[in-house]
């Protein structure tokens, strides 16, 4: 258990120290998991969910609009963009009415892996159903938004 160990770290509050230590275990596990279920449609969790960002937008978006969606720095977003493409999920499109602008566009085979992707994602989304009522998720929701928000 995380606790036992905490009391001998120095200079750390142990409420602190367990927080930052759950939060962490908590990302990594959950990594673990997504990428485990999104295996079979050679998807990571990260090209899962810019696929979804882009299904959702229903228009091509701006890398840069995209970047934000993804709480991601540009150029990691552009890398991003680079693999979808390379995979054949994405296209990039200039803006018509301003060039420099280079967007996001979703080809089929993307739409289709996203759609295996999200049916793949039923188990753990049930488990976190099972997991925590909904205002237990809508709580955390809000907590993890506000250290992602500070954080970023």
């Amino acid at each position: 258990m995380y606790h036992s160990y905490m009391n001998d770290l120095p200079k750390i509050d142990y409420q602190l120290g367990l927080l930052v230590s759950l939060l962490i275990g908590s990302g990594e596990a959950t990594q673990c998991r997504l990428s485990d279920c999104l295996q079979p449609a050679e998807l990571s969790p990260i090209k899962f969910w810019t696929l979804a960002h882009l299904v959702a937008a229903e228009t091509p978006l701006p890398l840069s609009e995209l970047a934000d969606r993804l709480h991601k720095a540009r150029s990691n977003a552009t890398q991003l963009i680079d693999r979808l493409e390379a995979d054949g999920l994405v296209k990039r499109i200039h803006d018509p009415r301003d060039r420099r602008i280079v967007r996001a566009a979703l080809t089929d085979e993307g739409r289709r892996r996203f759609e295996e992707g999200a049916d793949l994602l039923e188990a753990p989304a049930g488990e976190l159903t099972e997991m925590f009522t909904p205002t237990e998720r809508e709580q955390l929701t809000s907590l993890l938004s506000r250290l992602a928000e500070r954080w970023r």
